[in-house]
């Protein structure tokens, strides 16, 4: 246990090493395989912790705003973000990220509803997750908005809509978990009524 309001490691003597504090973390928690833990630092990048308390900047790109972050089973990190600035400054609607390989390219994002999903619009993504076939999941949306929808991403872009509040008055309100071939949101609707939602991946 280390001071409140930071993120850091510490040894079985008790030595703390701070990462980062409260104010500069953005949401979002992955762990891989190994067991090593990965979580956005604005100000630095998302960070990549190990079990022995190696500290690796994975991304090397200040500055994300990010909402989630996932891994696949081939350690391939995803990373969601509501608002993305390139090189240069200029603002980008948001995006998902896969980073494989040492090479960053983007998943999710664009302008065209009917498109691939390297095309489509996403309103805010506040969760992503990874199924066991390499498809992405990914809830979006307001808290409480018609645009609000969880969605299922193919690795070739195809995608298709799981649930969507323009139908079901449901709206994705945090992160998606993915468990095996199922996966679960949490939900709430019109009346502030909260579940968790289950879908089956072979649906």
């Amino acid at each position: 246990e280390g001071p409140p309001g930071l993120i850091g490691t510490a040894d079985s003597n008790g030595n703390v090493n701070v990462l980062a504090s409260a104010s500069s973390i953005q949401p979002g928690l992955a762990i891989d395989g190994d067991g090593a833990a990965y979580f956005n630092v604005y100000n630095s990048g998302i960070t990549k912790v190990t079990l022995d308390g190696t500290t690796t900047v994975v991304t090397g790109t200040k500055g994300i705003r990010s909402t989630d972050i996932a891994i696949d089973s081939m350690g391939a990190l995803y990373y969601a973000s509501d608002v993305y600035y390139a090189s240069d400054a200029s603002r980008i609607n948001p995006i998902i990220r896969k980073i494989a390989g040492g090479k960053t390219s983007t998943v999710v994002g664009g302008a065209d509803e009917n498109s691939l999903a390297t095309e489509a619009p996403l309103t805010v993504p506040t969760g992503i997750g990874v199924l066991p076939g390499g498809d992405l999941v990914v809830t979006e949306g307001q808290v409480v908005g018609s645009d609000s929808k969880i969605r299922r991403i193919a690795p070739n872009g195809q995608w298709r809509l799981l649930s969507s509040a323009a139908v079901n008055k449901l709206y994705p309100v945090g992160p998606v978990v993915v468990q095996g071939g199922n996966i679960h949101a949490l939900m709430r609707d019109d009346y502030q009524h909260w579940s968790i939602v289950r879908f089956n991946a072979d649906d």
